[in-house]
């Protein structure tokens, strides 16, 4: 899949100080460069409210993002289970 980042994607990401989280952040956005359908990765699930959003779950943090084709994903928010509830979707 092709993956593009939005810039609070990145901002968010800069927010993170734990080395192991970016790593295992690192990890799950390689499996989702190498994965032909989502359906392979057992932690996504769409997100109510329409738009096409889903989340994947990277230990205690979430990946927020949007398909935006058959191939390709738009990565919006990377945050902590507490918070991204509160900033993803947007509405």
């Amino acid at each position: 899949m092709k993956i593009e980042f939005h810039r609070k994607f990145a901002k968010d990401l800069s927010k993170i100080s734990a080395a192991e989280v970016l790593g295992k952040v690192r990890e799950a956005i390689l499996r989702l460069e190498e994965v032909d359908d989502l359906r392979d990765l057992g932690q996504i699930k769409t997100l109510k409210g329409g738009g096409g959003y889903l989340r994947l779950r990277v230990g205690e943090f979430r990946i927020g993002f949007q398909r935006k084709g058959d191939k390709e994903l738009l990565l919006l928010r990377v945050m902590h289970r507490r918070e991204i509830y509160r900033h993803f979707p947007p509405r």
